[in-house]
């Protein structure tokens, strides 16, 4: 992993222009090795919207009780769906967060590269909350797997895997305008 991440990080160079990480020790540890290997000068961001709790998790002890009771694919597939599980905020609205956030970062025009470490149900959830599907076992979003998100005339694209879409109007409802 720790490799994987330096690697990653080298390939980004110093195009990397923030570094944003959920405060939970794995991603920050993910964080350092991007950051380790891109060679930017730029620090890691510290940002509880990404997990701990994030916008996602709102009570953390009532989330493991609804990811241990229903099963983690399970609950997985209920929030991409858009249900708001016992601990959880609503899927949309938690997208709409991210979705406000990378309008933001985006507002910075240089030619740079934005990441944001967070956990795969945190990205699985905004995957699905985009794509208007849950995100099934085998698109699972793995080690170092990620989401593009860019502006178009358009608007704001995203890419996951093989998927392009605009990002739709009802989870823009909250965004900055550029």
């Amino acid at each position: 992993g720790r490799r994987a991440a330096r690697g990653l990080g080298e390939l980004v160079g110093t195009r990397l222009g923030s570094l944003r990480s959920s405060p939970v020790p794995r991603c920050l540890e993910t964080a350092k090795g991007l950051l380790d290997g891109s060679g930017a000068d730029t620090a890691i961001a510290e940002d509880r919207l990404l997990g701990d709790p994030g916008a996602i998790v709102t009570d953390a002890t009532l989330a493991m009780q609804s990811l241990t009771g229903l099963g983690f694919h399970q609950a997985a597939r209920r929030l991409g769906e858009g249900e708001a599980l016992p601990g959880f905020a609503d899927p949309d609205q938690a997208a709409s967060r991210f979705v406000t956030l990378a309008d933001s970062l985006l507002l910075d025009r240089r030619p740079v590269v934005h990441m944001l470490v967070t956990h795969d149900l945190v990205l699985s959830t905004f995957v699905a909350r985009l794509l208007g599907r849950p995100v099934l076992e085998d698109e699972w979003p793995g080690y170092l797997h990620g989401v593009a998100i860019w502006k178009e005339q358009s608007g704001l694209r995203l890419r996951y895997r093989r998927e392009e879409l605009v990002v739709p109007q009802r989870l823009r409802a909250t965004t900055l305008e550029s």
